[in-house]
């Protein structure tokens, strides 16, 4: 229910990523890593920056992923990402949450007037073949331990001409891993 006010350390991120177009005006950057400390907001300011793109970029048929080693994990910016939705008006009258009680039903938000949608995956399941990312979110990637799913969502991004890549983690101790 606060506003969100980027810290320092995400407005620097957010000015590299949205700051630097080439003579086309297209973004300068389409991957990105994030590497910070636990308990930075890195969740949150992953969402917000999700939500920003999808509402700048303002096309049609925009397609958005976030990857996690698990399905708990993918679950978590999900749930940032439905409850910056719920608690502004203005968003809630934009896009239409799903699955946010549990059961079957997948995870994901639609903004039906866009045709575009967003979704939450793990790497236990087999389900991003087909895709075509305009942003994909490829959380805590030190816990994934390869980079199968990662792979497969940043080559799905080619058809996009501003498509962004961003891979978010925290430090770890030495294990083998996508990191």
């Amino acid at each position: 229910g606060q506003p969100f006010i980027l810290a320092p350390w995400e407005r620097a991120f957010h000015e590299c990523i949205f700051g630097w177009v080439d003579d086309a005006g297209l973004r300068r950057y389409r991957e990105a890593l994030l590497y910070v400390g636990k308990k930075t907001g890195k969740t949150s300011y992953a969402a917000a920056l999700m939500l920003t793109l999808w509402l700048l970029a303002d096309e049609p048929g925009m397609e958005f992923y976030s990857a996690a080693a698990s399905q708990k994990q993918a679950g978590l910016l999900f749930q940032h990402v439905a409850g910056m939705i719920r608690q502004e008006p203005e968003l809630k009258q934009r896009f239409t949450i799903y699955g946010a009680s549990g059961g079957a039903q997948q995870k994901s938000v639609s903004r039906e007037s866009k045709f575009s949608f967003y979704r939450c995956l793990a790497s236990d399941a087999d389900t991003a073949d087909g895709v075509s990312p305009s942003m994909n979110l490829i959380d805590e990637v030190h816990r994934h331990k390869n980079a199968e799913l990662a792979d497969v969502l940043r080559r799905s991004t080619a058809a996009r001409p501003q498509a962004l890549t961003l891979y978010t983690t925290t430090a770890d101790f030495n294990r083998p891993s996508l990191c």
